[in-house]
């Protein structure tokens, strides 16, 4: 019925057709010897696909702001994914700036952070503060607040420096630069202690070779510039000290450091949790109940993690 009545009403439209189209039919077959502009048509394939098929890497700074969004919705495997893409395009980038530099680490820091691997964290905190210990990426979070606590509170890696120098100096070409965490130096280069960003180019062009190195102290880091068809390394586990040589007192330290971190990590939470709720109660949104639950949740979780990695330190014997 409701059809039958919808059909007579757009009858009049349909009925008015034909005395337009019949004036519009005689104006189409005098308007058809215009019909000659066919030949811009076959102008339309003209060579723009090659530009469609150019596919240039994403730009570094663009992948680090997808992968702040990410953590800042604690969603660290999609951060994962473009922090990875963030190395990628070291490759075929120009030099990246020392704040850009780090970010990044800030980023892997915060990375860490949810995924529980408080190590990683300190050392990503301390390399990002090398850098420049007053830059905080405002992405993650308000300063005073959260990570920005952790960040500001982490200690500078001790130790001796950590040598970068040229497997073959030969290999730099006397047009290109050599950058580390966004600095033009020369090689040998001596710097602190962790994590360090590298990038090799020709001046004005985009970077050919790039790494991503993590160091002790006191050691050094040979760069191999042949080898720039492999892929940036985000961590070179070869230079890390493996856990089974710590001492039982150095992993009674690095147990108590990590819960240190990790119950940073939850009065960060709480505290979000807190000005959630106050949010609420000014307007009570179903969304709004929902992230101050989740904070609330997340808080005692992280927190009872800090506590029970506190008491299996506590309870290990130094040795």
């Amino acid at each position: 019925m409701f059809l039958s009545i919808v059909l007579f009403l757009s009858s009049p439209s349909l009925a008015d057709d034909p005395e337009d189209d019949g004036t519009e039919e005689t104006d189409a077959t005098e308007e058809e010897p215009a019909a000659e502009e066919e030949p811009a048509a076959e102008e339309e394939p003209a060579a723009e696909e090659p530009a469609d098929d150019s596919d240039p890497c994403v730009a570094p700074s663009a992948s680090l702001q997808s992968a702040a969004s990410y953590l800042t919705d604690i969603q660290p495997a999609a951060a994962s994914t473009e922090l990875a893409e963030f190395n990628s395009g070291l490759e075929c980038s120009e030099r990246i700036s020392p704040e850009l530099a780090s970010h990044y680490f800030q980023a892997t820091a915060v990375m860490a952070m949810q995924t529980m691997d408080a190590e990683k964290a300190k050392r990503a905190f301390a390399s990002a503060r090398a850098i420049d210990a007053d830059n905080w990426y405002s992405d993650l979070g308000f300063e005073g607040t959260g990570y920005h606590t952790n960040f500001t509170e982490t200690e500078a890696m001790a130790g001796t420096s950590v040598r970068i120098l040229l497997e073959n100096p030969a290999n730099l070409g006397k047009d290109e630069w050599l950058a580390v965490d966004g600095k033009v130096v020369d090689a040998p280069y001596d710097t602190s202690p962790g994590m360090h960003l590298i990038q090799v180019g020709p001046n004005g062009m985009p970077a050919r070779y790039a790494r991503i190195i993590d160091r002790e102290p006191g050691t050094k880091a040979p760069l191999d510039l042949n080898s720039a068809d492999e892929a940036p390394v985000p961590w070179d586990e070869s230079s890390m000290i493996a856990t089974s040589r710590f001492t039982p007192a150095q992993r009674k330290k690095r147990r108590i450091a990590t819960s240190a971190i990790t119950a940073g990590l939850a009065a960060g939470l709480y505290g979000s949790a807190i000005g959630s709720r106050a949010a609420y109660n000014g307007n009570p949104t179903g969304g709004l109940r929902t992230t101050t639950n989740a904070l609330h949740a997340s808080s005692i979780g992280v927190g009872v993690s800090s506590g029970v990695i506190f008491g299996i330190a506590m309870l290990s014997n130094p040795g």
